[in-house]
């Protein structure tokens, strides 16, 4: 099970729908936030996990997206982690490098590891510039995958969902897909 981590500020409110408009029959999802923990019956592939603050994260494997530093786990007890940040996020980066956290950095930029070569209205493409392991121990390499929606997302939301996907390894529901196609 991969935990992925979001705060309850209104922006991270889309990052559950695009996680679940991502997954396939391959891949479950359970949702929960800080007033009610589902406790699944059977163990799912990923638990999205939204709250205020974050004191302590203990987890297998655990993918942190970061809008803010107030939004960082202050104790990350984890196998194998990544904290996904907004590298125009200056002020989370900076933490992040004092703490020697592991980052996948989100943004325009080309030394982010993930970016988007392209976005209008309705469509873009996302981009993984450099070879990322998985947490099953799956080396993924570089790739654009377009994405079609209906309803403008935010970009960093995007850009964090699909690296939290591509932690997957081989259950990442983009392998073999030409189209990423966001509809909710």
């Amino acid at each position: 099970m991969i935990i992925i981590t979001g705060s309850e500020k209104p922006a991270d409110k889309y990052l559950y729908k695009i996680l679940d408009a991502a997954v396939n029959e391959y891949v479950s999802i359970l949702y929960s936030d800080a007033s009610h923990l589902i406790q699944p019956e059977k163990d799912a592939d990923i638990l999205f996990f939204r709250a205020a603050q974050f004191k302590e994260i203990t987890c297998p494997h655990g993918a942190f997206i970061v809008r803010s530093s107030s939004c960082l786990p202050e104790k990350i007890q984890c196998k194998n982690y990544a904290v996904i940040v907004d590298s125009s996020d200056t002020a989370s980066v900076s933490q992040i490098a004092k703490r020697k956290l592991k980052a996948i950095t989100c943004g325009l930029s080309r030394t982010d590891t993930i970016t988007l070569s392209s976005l209008a209205v309705d469509s873009a493409v996302l981009s993984l510039q450099r070879p990322l392991t998985a947490f099953d121990g799956i080396i993924v390499e570089p790739f654009e995958l377009p994405v079609s929606f209906q309803t403008p997302v935010d970009a960093f939301s995007l850009m964090a969902c699909f690296a939290a996907l591509c932690l997957l390894g081989e259950k990442t529901p983009f392998i073999q897909k030409n189209l990423w196609n966001l509809a909710f």
